[in-house]
């Protein structure tokens, strides 16, 4: 059965992946679609790491996509994740 949330709601969970150390500057949801791009600056590469770790132990998303270039720079890389969230319809 699908749960109804909100764009507020897939943004909240979004904000919870964030860690300290990094920043989003784009965000896109395509609500037709349930995908999420997101794209920004951390202050390490352990950062990104963790933000890749937190979306893919969530249960509200799926199919994390994180290209290897998000990996390359140890200091204040930038990054982008694609992914979908799950089993909730928006309203």
């Amino acid at each position: 059965m699908s749960k109804s949330v909100s764009v507020l709601d897939v943004i909240k969970k979004i904000e919870e992946t964030i860690p300290p150390g990094a920043g989003l500057s784009t965000l896109s949801i395509d609500v037709a679609e349930k995908k999420v791009v997101v794209s920004g600056k951390a202050s390490d590469r352990e950062d990104v790491v963790a933000m890749e770790n937190r979306l893919k132990s969530s249960d509200f998303f799926k199919k994390i996509d994180s290209p290897l270039n998000n990996f390359l720079e140890k200091k204040n890389p930038s990054f982008k994740f694609t992914f979908y969230f799950t089993q909730w319809n928006l309203r």
